[in-house]
This record gives C-alpha cells, structure tokens and sequence, in this order.
C-alpha cells in the first residue's frame, strides 16, 4: 500500500532530524564527555546508525537501533518485526552494505554481527533527542552491574539495557531490550 504524502514527509522529516542531531552532537564531545550519564558522539552514532567495528574485519558491523520514521539510514536494510513490545520498539533481522576492496571491489550485504543478524529498535516515531534522553535516563536510574552491563526503563516501560565503564562510570551505549 502507497503512504499517503503526508505519511512520506514526516518520514523525510525524521530522517533529517537524526542526521542533524548526529552532525550537532558530533561538536559536544567535551561537553558530553562531563556528564556520565550521556553517551559520546561516538557512542550515540552507533547506536541510531550502526557502526563497523574497531577491529581488523572491515565487513564487522555492529549496532543500529533507530529507523527514523521506519526508514533505514543509507547503507542499512531490515526486514519486518520478528518482535514487537507496547511501546513501539521491535526486533528484526538488519544488514549493511559492506564495500569490499577487492580484488574485485564489491559491494555486499552483511548480516549485522552478533544476535544472529538480529537488532533491537527504538520506536519508529521517537526522535533522535528523546532516545538520546531515554537511554541517559533509563542508566541513571537503572542498574549498574560488575561485569559493565546496565538495564533500566524508559517511557513507556520499554526495557533499556546496555554497557557502561566500570572505571569512569560513564554510560557506554544503551538499546532496547524486547
């Protein structure tokens, strides 16, 4: 069924808000980097675009939480809900397109590292800033365990969950937990 024009604008608009929220935040390093309880640049950028990994396999790509408005960001794709919970967040299976040097150079669709291919999203239709402030909120008030895993709730009841520094005691990255 074709979305109403309505429908494909507040996607487009989601869209260009969390590319905008990613660009803004990427310049509040130091001011991000004092409170503990907010995740770096870095660490937000992989959990709303998905990231490759630090290691040596370049075709490793882990993270990716968010679809702005039920859209993938450019070089992500993702198949329908395997799961859904109350609030709207969901599990599915998501891949990324990997550019492979070579020889040949190619381009390939790589099933997301980790969890079987599968990821876990925050509603379609929160913005970028209220992920942001859910994830910030759900590990302050949540619980901090030794192994550096944290989980806690956000609105809606939605179980958030994550890892955080046990030497620093700042938040590391936080996802939905369905």
């Amino acid at each position: 069924m074709a979305k109403k024009a309505s429908q494909r604008k507040s996607t487009g608009t989601l869209m260009r808000k969390a590319l905008r929220y990613l660009r803004k935040n990427d310049g509040r390093k130091v001011k991000r980097a004092k409170d503990p309880n907010r995740m770096s640049p870095e660490a937000l950028r992989h959990t709303m675009e998905g990231n490759r990994t630090k290691t040596d396999d370049y075709k490793k790509r882990t993270g990716g939480h968010y679809r702005p408005g039920g859209k993938d960001f450019p070089g992500r794709r993702t198949d329908p809900p395997t799961k859904t919970h109350p609030s709207g967040a969901y599990e599915a299976r998501t891949e990324f397109l990997v550019h492979d040097p070579g020889p040949p150079p190619t381009d390939t669709w790589k099933v997301k590292a980790g969890n079987g291919g599968k990821s876990t999203f925050f509603p379609d239709d929160w913005t970028p800033g209220k992920i942001d402030n859910a994830i910030s909120d759900a590990f302050k008030n949540g619980t901090k365990n030794a192994d550096g895993s944290w989980s806690g709730t956000g609105p809606d009841g939605l179980p958030i969950v994550g890892f955080w520094d046990t030497a620093s005691g700042a938040i590391k990255h936080g996802y939905p937990s369905i």
